[in-house]
């Protein structure tokens, strides 16, 4: 449903608005509260994903992935994914080295560990969407939306 469908793509976006916020925020500067809020937008990303899941396996997907129910859903997760790579990396390469604050010291490791979670759902998006051709791509969640309601407003011409 379209509802669904919307939770799904918000959830992932609010992620992917959060971790942009974090690369230019002075929040950096302040340890437990940046880790904080990695951990937040990490928990919004975790629930976009497992949305779509939870979806994919309802609609009966039996791809090898299991996160998509359709190649434009794969197309947008490996551009979002792609996205959230290169974030990781200038969130990397902007925090302060504290040495001796444990709380950056988290920080830096669920990072690291996240861009290697990123890195693999790009993979698997990939390999459902076939994402390597340029042409079918799709680059953000508003182009998505747009020709899910085409689909929906076709759908329910046919229906009548």
């Amino acid at each position: 449903s379209t509802d669904a469908t919307q939770i799904r793509f918000k959830a992932i976006a609010t992620a992917e608005s959060a971790f942009i916020a974090l690369t230019e925020s002075d929040i950096m500067h302040e340890p437990p509260h940046f880790l904080a809020s990695v951990g937040i937008a990490n928990h919004c990303e975790q629930t976009g994903v497992a949305l779509f899941m939870i979806n994919a396996q309802n609609q009966g997907n039996s791809s090898s992935t299991g996160i998509c129910e359709s190649v434009k859903e794969a197309v947008v997760l490996h551009d979002h994914f792609d996205r959230l790579i290169h974030v990781t990396a200038q969130l990397k390469i902007r925090m302060p080295r504290v040495v001796g604050n444990i709380n950056m010291q988290r920080a830096v490791k669920l990072i690291t560990q996240l861009k290697s979670y990123f890195m693999a759902g790009k993979g698997r998006a990939a390999i459902w969407g076939k994402c390597e051709d340029r042409k079918k791509r799709q680059s953000n969640v508003s182009d998505f939306f747009g020709s899910a309601k085409k689909d929906v407003d076709n759908q329910e011409d046919e229906d009548d």
